[in-house]
């Protein structure tokens, strides 16, 4: 059986258990952004602005050896430690 979260008290109504909340506060896991782009996790915003620099002129997909899925992955792997650096 589910356990259902307190508010379910106060609305029977409730879609919600536990299990879906603790499933949106899972921890993420931000390795593989750092491997995308070659850095260590203690990285600074320069740190992580040069990287994306490096690697995007690398990847991109208007060069001879360019990459378009690699391209998109350092973009999603910046702006997500873009994020996290901002805090």
């Amino acid at each position: 059986m589910k356990r259902q979260a307190p508010i379910a008290s106060e609305n029977p109504n409730n879609p919600f258990t536990w299990d879906d909340i603790e499933q949106w506060f899972k921890p993420v896991d931000y390795s593989p952004y750092y491997e995308i782009l070659n850095l260590n996790e203690d990285c600074t915003k320069e740190d992580l602005e040069k990287a994306y620099k490096k690697v995007r002129i690398k990847y991109h997909p208007d060069r001879l050896d360019g990459d378009k899925e690699k391209f998109e992955q350092t973009t999603e792997a910046y702006l997500k430690l873009k994020e996290l650096l901002r805090y």
